[in-house]
């Protein structure tokens, strides 16, 4: 049958409205672009924030995923803000942030929302050299001692830590020591030269962090040991965030038993208005490969579904809270 040319066009038409439809349709089902916030440049975390944005960007369809450089204490403010989606933080950053105390007072976070628990580290853990002559935080009253890098929560924990031994930054000061919130890399040139007395700083519970492996390879390492009394002590004087941890004994070379110390939690927090589906993919997609993960170093083998929701102190995202709830993860 022969189709008039008022037909063709009409029909010639149509489909053009069709395929412009479904041109839209595709486009709008891979048009969302997310940005994850991690770490410095040469934190471990940040290659951890990476890998997290490649899973997210090869296996969730129809995301775009990238990384930018931030820091753990910004983080739920990018997030708040929406200048990134997603974010690398800590458990107290996190609270604080949400509920709009400590540092976040003036800049509440009310639009957070938490998405996944990631490692528990052992934090602000005082080294020394292995030929120290150092054996208790309490001598570190006249000593030159590397708090943390600024930004990072461990000067908070490490502050306390000196706290609860009837140490401050003034008093140490004024005994002809000092305290430092060097870069960790510069902190760990100090230690090996012996410019620095004692260095604060992140270890896994069962790995060393990596750049703290230099150290131990060539100077070794001890850890002044804080006892039970002051480890609760310490707690006191934080948020409830923070907790006792143990490393396992053998870590280090130089301490064979196992040592309680001040652990913290690590989250990924996402913003409210991030899609519940988009959300549910998302962690479908880390878990189904977490392996890959786990090969970026030690310390992210810790990531692990069965503790997807610890340390969840402010509210999980609808998307989040529908995935562990299939996969029968609770607090």
């Amino acid at each position: 049958m022969r189709r008039s040319r008022k037909q063709i066009i009409h029909y010639g038409i149509a489909t053009l409205i069709l395929l412009f439809s479904v041109n839209i349709a595709s486009a709008e089902s891979k048009n969302i672009s997310l940005k994850v916030g991690g770490m410095a440049p040469a934190a471990g975390a940040q290659m951890f924030c990476a890998k997290l944005a490649d899973i997210i960007d090869r296996y969730v369809e129809g995301v775009n995923c990238t990384v930018t450089t931030s820091s753990s204490t910004k983080n739920p403010l990018r997030v708040q803000k929406k200048d990134v989606d997603l974010g690398f933080t800590g458990v107290a950053f996190q609270q604080w942030a949400y509920e709009g105390a400590a540092k976040y007072k003036k800049n509440p976070c009310p639009d957070i929302r938490f998405l996944m628990h990631v490692v528990t580290v052992a934090t602000s853990v005082p080294f020394v050299r292995a030929d120290s002559e150092l054996k208790s935080i309490s001598e570190l009253s006249n000593k030159k001692v590397q708090l943390s890098p600024k930004g990072y929560v461990g000067g908070k924990v490490a502050k306390a830590i000196l706290e609860a031994y009837g140490l401050t930054k003034e008093e140490i000061k004024k005994n002809g020591g000092a305290t430092f919130q060097l870069g960790s890399s510069d902190a760990v040139k100090m230690l090996q030269d012996k410019t620095l007395d004692a260095m604060c700083a992140t270890s896994g519970l069962k790995t060393i962090e990596g750049y703290m492996l230099p150290l131990e390879t060539t100077i070794g390492l001890k850890i002044l040991k804080p006892d039970d009394a002051h480890i609760e002590k310490t707690l006191s004087l934080l948020p409830k965030a923070f907790f006792p941890v143990v490393i396992k004994g053998g870590t280090y070379k130089n301490e064979p038993k196992d040592i309680k110390v001040i652990g913290a939690g690590f989250n990924m927090v996402i913003h409210k208005d991030i899609p519940q589906d988009t959300v549910y993919k998302i962690l479908s997609a880390v878990y189904d490969h977490v392996e890959e993960i786990h090969a970026v170093g030690p310390t992210w083998k810790g990531v692990l579904l069965k503790d997807g929701l610890k340390y969840s102190n402010i509210p999980v995202h609808p998307g989040a809270a529908k995935y562990f709830k299939q996969k029968s993860v609770v607090k």
